[in-house]
């Protein structure tokens, strides 16, 4: 093989990989490594005003969302908390008797846990003293996958009827966004 050809080789296999680069990078770009989403945004709220606070537990409180779950839903939540290192924010999911709390600590920890007391596990996607996403995408049947910060945290069964923001040993919260999708 000439000098020639392989100097051709070589320039046809780098534009191959540059043009591919760029097509995979059109592609993230428009959304494809996005996480799914369960419809068309539905309703927004930017902050807690008005939604009624009530006490679950003695360091618990749970702000009631002002609409209902459907069957198949996507909630997304972003939040920043500037309180002690020891309070947490997150969402309550409940069905009837039950109900799901997951929460997000101020110091790289959540908890998933049925009830009212959480069972902390470290994420090292969490990120203390500054703005986190919190991400629940449920599935018609009731299978559920968290993602934090984009990561996903947990799965499981998860059906819901009604849900409220949840307030641990009082963060300071402010919140950025508060989203529902649905069909």
């Amino acid at each position: 093989m000439s000098t020639t050809t392989r100097w051709h080789i070589t320039l046809a296999s780098f534009a191959l990989v540059v043009a591919g680069g760029l097509i995979l990078t059109a592609l993230l770009a428009a959304g494809l490594a996005d996480p799914p989403r369960a419809g068309a945004l539905q309703w927004q709220a930017q902050s807690l005003d008005g939604w009624p606070a009530s006490r679950a537990a003695d360091e618990l409180t749970i702000f009631a969302a002002p609409v209902e779950l459907p069957a198949s839903f996507t909630l997304e939540l972003t939040a920043r908390n500037d309180g002690s290192p020891a309070s947490a924010w997150g969402i309550q999911l409940i069905d009837g008797s039950s109900s799901l709390l997951i929460l997000i600590d101020n110091q790289g920890y959540f908890s998933v846990s049925a009830g009212d007391r959480p069972h902390w596990a470290q994420f090292i996607h969490l990120r203390p003293g500054a703005a986190n996403r919190l991400y629940l995408h449920v599935e018609p049947d009731g299978t559920g996958t968290l993602r934090l910060n984009d990561e996903v945290a947990w799965q499981g069964v998860m059906p819901a009827q009604s849900w409220g923001v949840a307030m641990y040993r009082q963060p300071q919260l402010s919140c950025q966004s508060i989203a529902l999708y649905h069909e």
